[in-house]
């Protein structure tokens, strides 16, 4: 708009200076106007370009360019009763499998160039039927980006982790295939993972996690499990403040408590809703109005798993349009079962 002004003075003051008649200002200025809109088109098309350019090389990065932008976001962790993998999420949390840490009463962090193991300050996280905790350190870390784009078989990917120990490991494959879980699906990838691995980052070639690394099948050739990104990316929005201790992990449940908050089921958000599909935001809404209600102090270390427990269990067993046959007697039997489970 500024350069069509300029213009327009510009041929305002010329017209008047050689005297030039109305129409013949008009014909110049429209002339020059096309001029200025013929270049804006080029510069926008220019800019198309590179910007097209910019995502084609970040939605393309190999093994090299993967390993040199997220080995150091990548940590091996150590506990007294072995060794894992595991990535930042953000600056301070770190993410990996339960199993990873599970009896454990000592856990602690070593980095790619660290020369010791730094002690964690506790976990915010946790879900032991997902198989993944959120650890905290006051070691800061550059987080890597959980994917927002949708997975496709086939897709190449590659994992970090420490397998047996050696730290800083990369491999590269694809995604093979999806697998179906009880409660959630699996990826399947030909990224070679070992023991130590698990908890590791599995990135896409835009350098988003999609998934993290969890099991193998050590009687096959190449198939490895990676849990979902989403999984990760819900667990981290019902992460607490403050880190409790391992320890506490290697307490007794209550699971009083949670049968006491039955009522959860019952009062549940999507009974009240028009809901077409189970989804993330349906399970994320249960969670949080199931949190807000049994453990609004945020004192159950495993209230997220049971909430996620009872919510699995209602839409596994009722689809959207059976959800107003769900009787509060059904409903307190189902978080009786998640609680039994959680024994």
């Amino acid at each position: 708009m500024k350069t069509f002004r300029f213009f327009s003075s510009f041929f305002i003051a010329g017209a008047l200076f050689s005297s030039c008649n109305f129409e013949q200002f008009l014909e110049a200025d429209s002339e020059q106007v096309s001029i200025v809109d013929s270049i804006k088109m080029q510069n926008d098309s220019l800019l198309k370009i590179v910007q097209k350019h910019e995502n084609d090389s970040k939605s393309n990065m190999g093994p090299k360019e993967i390993y040199s932008h997220f080995v150091k976001s990548t940590v091996t962790i150590v506990t007294d009763r072995g060794i894992g993998s595991g990535f930042y999420i953000s600056r301070n949390l770190i993410a990996t499998n339960y199993h990873v840490i599970e009896g454990a009463s000592q856990v602690g962090i070593f980095l790619k160039d660290g020369e010791e193991v730094i002690p964690i300050e506790g976990y915010v996280a946790i879900n032991k039927s997902v198989d993944l905790v959120i650890l905290k350190t006051n070691i800061p870390g550059e987080p890597i980006p959980l994917a927002k784009t949708p997975l496709a078989i086939g897709d190449r990917i590659f994992a970090i982790g420490s397998p047996k120990g050696l730290n800083a490991t990369i491999s590269e494959g694809i995604i093979s295939a999806k697998r179906s879980g009880i409660n959630n699906y699996f990826i399947q990838i030909t990224a070679a993972i070992s023991p130590g691995s698990s908890g590791g980052p599995v990135i896409n070639q835009r350098g988003e996690v999609i998934g993290v690394s969890v099991m193998q099948v050590n009687e096959g050739q190449n198939l490895n499990f990676a849990i979902p990104a989403p999984e990760l990316e819900i667990l981290s929005a019902f992460k607490s403040e403050l880190p409790r201790s391992i320890s506490d992990l290697m307490e007794p449940r209550q699971v009083q408590n949670y049968r006491a908050q039955s009522s959860v089921a019952t009062d549940s958000p999507i009974k009240e809703q028009e809901i077409t599909e189970w989804n993330e935001d349906t399970r994320v809404e249960f969670i949080r109005a199931c949190l807000d209600k049994g453990d609004p102090e945020n004192e159950l270390p495993d209230m997220f798993e049971f909430c996620d427990c009872v919510y699995q269990k209602i839409t596994t067993q009722y689809s959207p349009a059976e959800i107003g046959y769900l009787s509060e007697e059904r409903a307190r039997e189902l978080a009786e079962s998640c609680a039994l489970e959680l024994e």
